[in-house]
């Protein structure tokens, strides 16, 4: 049981480090919502293309003001 752990979590590590590198090479941004907090976690450089301050807290409402008019 603890062999086919471990093997699963490397095969999870594997797969994000693949999305990673994909979402790099096509300039897109990953984003993660803290379901509990409503807020986004957004990359530096989404959050730039965004106009976010760096600080700044991003929620649901923020963000849908920022992307759709």
């Amino acid at each position: 049981m603890q062999l086919a752990r471990i093997r699963s979590h490397q095969a999870l590590q594997d797969s994000e480090e693949r999305l990673i590198v994909a979402a790099e090479s096509a300039e897109a941004g990953l984003w993660a919502l803290d379901c509990r907090s409503g807020h986004f976690g957004l990359p530096k450089r989404l959050g730039r293309s965004l106009r976010y301050a760096p600080e700044e807290v991003v929620s649901i409402e923020s963000l849908q003001r920022t992307v759709h008019s």
